[in-house]
């Protein structure tokens, strides 16, 4: 307890402690506000890399998915597919030739 009470009598007597010129004081503000600048521009980059990746996996989700239409668009596109599916499921017929009737324009 002496040794701590000594440390403290010598460290904090009156010839330690010093008159601290304005401009250090200054400057200590100015390295705190520029580490604690830092330390917020850092943690805004990684929100924004996240989102950034995020979005860019909806992109690339959104880009299957219109490739997957247009593959669906072509194959319904094909007069076959059509064809079948008039004749199957709507019951259509090519008319007879006699119930056919010519209009002149």
């Amino acid at each position: 307890m002496k040794l701590l009470s000594f440390f403290f009598d010598e460290f904090f007597s009156e010839k330690t402690i010093r008159y601290v010129p304005m401009w250090h004081i200054l400057l200590m503000l100015l390295v705190l506000s520029s580490a604690l600048g830092m330390v917020y521009v850092k943690h805004k980059s990684r929100a924004l890399f996240i989102e950034l990746q995020a979005l860019q996996q909806q992109r690339d989700d959104y880009r299957v998915e219109w490739t997957q239409l247009l593959l669906e668009q072509s194959v319904w596109d094909a007069d076959v597919l059509i064809d079948k599916v008039a004749r199957q499921e709507l019951q259509m017929t090519t008319p007879a030739p006699q119930s056919i009737i010519m209009v002149k324009p």
